[in-house]
């Protein structure tokens, strides 16, 4: 077959597949108490490393049935990361900084990420548990591409400023209680972004929860969704043909809503169960539609493009239901079991086989003496088409 074709084509006499990965990493941490109210981490750590790659590019040819370009690639990455935070009583304040740089033929990108953030929580009326915060990110790409895979403008720069409000409290005689709250963001992609969340649970009995949820969550747009161009196809011939994936300017936030209702109840001291069921609803998932052909005559030879343009016109919808235990047989084993139903609709009807309807798997943990754990588990998954 065709698959078999290019692993033999990418596999040596000796059967290396050039796909080591070495790394080198150190790193530190100090935390002390600077009074009696008053916590100081510092942390942070560093990089180096090869990634060994075989790759193959598409290329631009006029000799018909021209195959790709494999090659063995080195990709070179080094970063590091930094981390300070204060804490003081219910106030904390964290400023982290990432440097990573990853360097290869294909595709090579620098990024500085810079992140501040702060919370408080407090209560401001008997009952009520309040925490709220904010935070800032600002973030530096710099990419250098390749026909096949690159990024358009090559430099750029990300604000992201974002707030947060949270509140439990306790509606009825402490069995139920309510959290609802919400997180707000501003980015350079979509601009506001409201996604907000309620959490309602009610214990009849010290054994018995039952619980609700209704929550909005988003994927705001990516670089590669607004500035990235793929070219995974190229047909050679006279008038290469190519298939080139452009991402968009004008590519919406990915949205879901989630509504769950569960019951947890522990028939025994050592044994609890939670039995879950849940519904999403996604709108504006990414898609790729065909476009008009184009003519492009850079890079030469003179080639014809078949755009795909990434957009948002899927929709889907998932239901199902999941069973939880946790046995503490004895104070040293925790033998665990899950069970969970998945059925995935999408709209239009597209490759609804890539997640199993059907899971569940079983983990025994034991601490032993010596400080040595012994983990076991076993997992099964329903057959995928």
């Amino acid at each position: 077959s065709g698959g078999a074709a290019r692993l033999e084509r990418l596999t040596d006499d000796d059967h290396d597949d050039h796909d080591d990965w070495t790394q080198n990493r150190a790193g530190f941490r100090s935390d002390w108490k600077a009074g009696a109210h008053d916590r100081v981490t510092f942390m942070g750590d560093v990089y180096d490393g090869e990634n060994l790659d075989r790759v193959a590019l598409a290329i631009l040819s006029t000799t018909p049935g021209a195959s790709p370009r494999t090659f063995d690639d080195r990709v070179k990455v080094e970063g590091g990361n930094f981390v300070t935070r204060w804490e003081h009583d219910t106030l904390s304040v964290q400023a982290f900084y990432d440097y990573t740089d990853r360097q290869s033929e294909a595709f090579s990108d620098t990024i500085h990420t810079f992140d501040l953030d702060f919370q408080h929580r407090f209560s401001p009326f008997d009952g009520h548990d309040l925490l709220w915060g904010a935070g800032y990110r600002v973030t530096r790409t710099d990419t250098e591409g390749s026909y096949p895979f690159n990024v358009n403008p090559e430099l750029r720069r990300d604000d992201v400023v974002s707030a947060f409000i949270q509140n439990e409290f306790v509606l009825f005689d402490d069995s139920l209680r309510l959290t609802a709250g919400s997180k707000f963001e501003h980015n350079d992609y979509s601009g506001f972004e409201a996604q907000p969340s309620a959490r309602l649970s009610w214990s009849p009995h010290e054994r018995h929860q039952v619980w609700l949820a209704a929550s909005r969550a988003v994927r705001t747009p990516s670089i590669i969704d607004h500035d990235g161009k793929l070219t995974p196809i190229i047909i050679s011939g006279g008038l290469p043909i190519v298939f080139s994936v452009f991402g968009q300017r004008d590519f919406q936030t990915e949205e879901l809503l989630s509504y769950e209702l569960g019951y947890r109840i522990r028939p025994a001291e050592a044994l609890t169960l939670d039995l879950a069921f849940f519904t999403n609803i996604y709108d504006h998932l990414r898609s790729g539609e065909v476009g008009g052909f184009i003519v492009e005559t850079s890079p030469t030879p003179v080639h014809l493009v078949i755009p795909v343009n990434l957009e948002n016109n899927l929709n889907a919808k998932t239901y199902g239901a999941e069973l939880a235990s946790n046995l503490q047989i004895a104070p040293w084993w925790l033998l665990q079991a899950n069970a969970s139903y998945l059925r995935v609709n999408l709209d239009p009807s597209t490759d609804e086989g890539r997640d199993p309807r059907f899971q569940t798997w079983i983990r025994s943990a034991q601490n032993l003496p010596g400080n040595l754990t012994f983990d076991v588990m076993a997992r099964y998954v329903s057959r995928l088409p």
